[in-house]
């Protein structure tokens, strides 16, 4: 019996891994890359004509994660741990950024193989342990092999896992929930408690580890809601709280295992731009009711090439909702589980057979959908729970995800245990499905076209009564000429919802006619359910033939030698020139990018130059004036070279009176390069200090027009005068002052002689971790020009050197270590409290 268990068990985990196989085949067999969308999109490469099919919504995966995941293999590879990131902007914590998921213990594969190949592996293995762990979870809740076979195939077409898995940390933090739930189950049921709650710990852990915080929110909170029903249930029948206490010291014992990745995170957040947003900046992406048409006919709003979702949605409300942080997202707003899932999922509803696990699997799908529609539950998760003022509520679709194929496995388990009957009535509800959709179908004619405009301009003569009536009509009119534009892709999406509804019907009609067997049933589903899995994939993997193009623009080579010490900026739109994040791949250093965490100090400065360049809390985007580029500002981030497509005119004047001259064309081919020859260096000596506490003085005294960042810095109040450094040392330096440096990420060395007292000014970004060493002892680094350091010398040669420790990550380690420790002497049954009594499965 035990080798027919282990054999089926074994020929499902080869299923779904083949299926993964499959769903990935061209980038793990194929000629393809990890990329859903062409870097020749962009300038410099710009090749318009060449470009293919592509997933415009996902370029987090090439322009976030791949520069991240490179710069993090090349650091680990010269035996460094990559701490402090130099490239992007002023640098940045790295690690200290959930998205590197510098600790997540899958990513070691990017050590042995090429970052664009460890991508496409890992996201199998993703897609696998998915599907793994929602087999062994139904298999644990007693559901027969086929039933939990359905519903690791329909976790592995989680709508937010499968849209969003070629950004790799959205799926690290997701896949975990089953495995999570598997081990509450054995906890209650007395399996090995105290090693199925090391476990749990694990699972909570490796969730947060994996880097999307969004996720493992909403994962932890489903665990520990799935955690209070059993410990309610426990109650109610032994009054035994012991396994109830299990699972909150294994849910504890997770946070404090993710320790390494929490507490660097936190004390990033407390310098971060990002706050808490308002419930007010929620209600602009709150997804309308009608919307939820998508979930059924995913085509309905378009593709992610060609998406109407935003102006929709945007339609549906007053403007007066529409925020500055966040627009409705195609990607974001998927919410497509399938429609024989669906169909399963009211199968196990409506059978009862495990009404309270169907109960809790569809409360949790319904609150997802209500958070997501934003009904008063969202009003009061946003006021009481922590982690849901951050990130837009739409990607909780996870959830929903999740119900959905839990539902599935029980609805299967039910069909197993009895047929259906009473078949005419599913035949019934199919004709009458198959002739709405046949009606909607119709070719619109101008007859149709016009009949529906003016039923949109009946509907706008009554706005008076409503506005919501007002905004309903507006968007319908709206809707209606999208879908008479884009007829083919509205008429491919209601064919394909008709053909996989009759499959279903089919499916549950020869079966509750006997005609086919349970296996075959099983296997009918099984089929029908990867079938529509894989349609729904292919419009998201748009897989590439390169991640970036191999050939390297002779721009892009100009900029690696030569701004090599420097920074780059771009003048024009945000992606025009160069996407954000990309020039770290080629070693170019670049004031502009992307980041979810970007320190809030570096976002007002820029700021100053143009007001525009700082976007929400996260972005600086490309400088949109080219009067901006007379800010001193650019001088003091050493930016020595601006990318553009555009003209600089480099000899008028701007408004502020600065000359444009000390910009010239250095580069003129693909695009154009100028060069700032009043940029400076990454260090270099200041003989004037200005005292003034950091904020808005600070910031304006630097824009001033009259400013010299070569001649002032600005200090703290509190910082010395270079008066008193001049009276501590009575020595005398032969010969002119100089300045050399020795710099690599997290490291800046620095030679210097001085022959009167200055200040050292260093231009790299400020931030809790830094340490300073002047001629071998402690020193302290001022906080200078708002967001850069600042060391006070005396006459003289000196060594400088300055490192980035931060006690957080040591802290994290250290606690993570011990937990660790713990969790596997628990595991391993050296700490064993006492034992919990183990019971049937129900």
């Amino acid at each position: 019996m035990a080798d027919t268990r282990h054999r089926g068990t074994a020929g499902a985990l080869l299923l779904l891994a083949g299926f993964a196989l499959f769903l990935l085949r061209e980038p793990l067999v194929g000629d393809k890359t990890f990329a859903v969308n062409d870097m020749r999109l962009f300038a410099p490469w710009n090749t318009p004509a060449e470009l293919t099919e592509q997933n415009n919504a996902g370029t987090d995966g090439t322009l976030t994660f791949y520069p991240r995941r490179l710069f993090a293999r090349s650091e680990l590879l010269a035996g460094r741990v990559p701490l402090w990131n130099p490239w992007n902007f002023a640098g940045l914590p790295f690690q200290a950024d959930p998205h590197t998921a510098l600790f997540y213990p899958p990513n070691l594969l990017y050590l042995l193989i090429e970052p664009h190949e460890a991508m496409a592996w890992l996201a199998w293995l993703q897609l696998f342990l998915a599907g793994a762990f929602t087999y062994a979870f139904c298999r644990e809740l007693n559901l027969r092999p086929g039933a939990a076979l359905i519903g690791g195939l329909i976790f592995q077409s989680n709508p937010f896992l499968l849209t969003h898995l070629v950004n790799p940390t959205n799926a690290d933090s997701g896949i975990w929930l089953p495995a999570s739930l598997l081990f509450i189950e054995r906890i209650h049921r007395g399996h090995r408690p105290h090693a199925a709650a090391a476990c749990l710990a694990a699972t909570v852990a490796l969730s947060i580890l994996g880097g999307f915080p969004p996720i493992a929110v909403y994962a932890f909170y489903a665990v520990v809601a799935y955690g209070l029903a059993k410990m309610a249930a426990e109650w109610r029948e032994t009054r035994d709280l012991r396994p109830g206490l299990l699972i909150g010291a294994a849910l504890a014992l997770g946070l404090v295992l993710a320790a390494v990745q929490l507490l660097p995170v936190l004390e990033l957040s407390q310098i971060s731009g990002r706050k808490a947003v308002a419930y007010e900046d929620f209600r602009a992406i709150f997804l309308p009711f009608e919307a939820l048409v998508s979930y059924l006919v995913p085509g309905f709003f378009g593709d992610p090439l060609h998406s109407w979702l935003g102006a929709f949605c945007s339609a549906t409300r007053d403007q007066a909702y529409e925020s500055y942080f966040w627009r409705n997202s195609y990607l974001e707003n998927s919410g497509y589980a399938g429609i024989f899932p669906l169909v399963l999922a009211a199968a196990a509803i409506a059978r009862r057979r495990r009404p309270k696990l169907a109960l809790f699997f569809l409360g949790m799908s319904l609150i997802s959908l209500t958070l997501t529609l934003g009904w008063p539950t969202f009003r009061l998760a946003h006021t009481f729970l922590p982690g849901f003022k951050f990130s837009r509520i739409c990607r909780i679709t996870y959830l929903y995800g999740t119900g959905v194929a839990v539902l599935g496995a029980l609805g299967v388990d039910a069909l197993l245990a009895r047929r259906p009957g009473r078949t005419g009535r599913w035949i019934a509800l199919q004709v009458g499905l198959a002739a709405v959709l046949l009606t909607l179908v119709v070719p619109p004619s101008r007859e149709i076209d016009e009949r529906l405009e003016a039923l949109g301009d009946r509907g706008r003569s009554v706005r008076h009564s409503a506005d919501w009536i007002e905004n309903r009509s507006g968007a319908w009119d709206l809707a209606r000429r999208r879908i008479y534009w884009n007829y083919d892709t509205w008429l491919r999406g209601i064919i394909v919802l008709l053909g996989l509804s009759t499959g279903a019907v089919v499916i549950l009609v020869l079966y509750g006619q006997r005609i086919i067997g349970p296996r075959a049933f099983v296997a009918c589903s099984a089929y029908l359910i990867s079938v529509d899995i894989a349609m729904e994939a292919d419009r998201y993997f748009t897989f590439q033939d390169e991640f970036y193009p191999s050939h390297m623009p002779e721009s892009i080579g100009f900029l690696s030698n030569a701004a090599e010490g420097s920074r780059i900026t771009r003048y024009g739109d945000f992606r025009e020139v160069l996407p954000p994040n990309s020039g770290q791949v080629f070693g170019i250093a670049d004031i502009q990018g992307s980041n979810a965490l970007l320190p809030r100090p570096y976002g007002e400065l820029v700021a100053q130059v143009h007001p525009d360049m700082f976007v929400g809390f996260k972005k600086v985007i490309a400088i949109p004036d080219a009067e901006a580029l007379a800010s001193p500002i650019l001088d003091l981030l050493g930016v020595r070279y601006a990318m553009s497509s555009r003209f600089i005119p480099t000899g008028d004047l701007a408004s502020s009176g600065s000359p444009l001259l000390h910009w010239r064309l250095v580069y003129n081919k693909e695009i154009k390069i100028y060069e700032n020859r009043r940029a400076l260096p990454r260090a270099f000596l200041v003989e004037e200090a200005l005292h003034a506490p950091s904020g808005g003085l600070t910031l304006r005294l630097l824009d001033d027009p009259e400013f010299h960042p070569r001649r002032i810095v600005v200090v703290p109040p509190d910082a010395p005068t270079l008066e008193q450094v001049s009276a501590s040392s009575a020595e005398l330096a032969a010969g002119p002052s100089w300045v050399e440096i020795d710099h690599r990420p997290g490291r800046i060395a620095i030679d210097a002689r001085v022959d009167k007292p200055a200040w050292l000014v260093v231009t790299e970004a400020a931030a809790p971790g830094w340490r300073a060493r002047l001629d071998g002892e402690r020193a302290q680094a001022w906080r200078a020009n708002h967001i850069f350091q600042a060391i006070p010398l005396a006459p003289g040669e000196h060594e400088v050197e300055l490192e980035y420790r931060p006690q957080a990550i040591r802290v994290g380690a250290w606690t993570t270590f011990v937990a660790a420790i713990l969790a596997i002497g628990q595991w391993l049954g050296l700490i064993h409290p006492r034992a919990l009594p183990e019971r049937s499965s129900a």
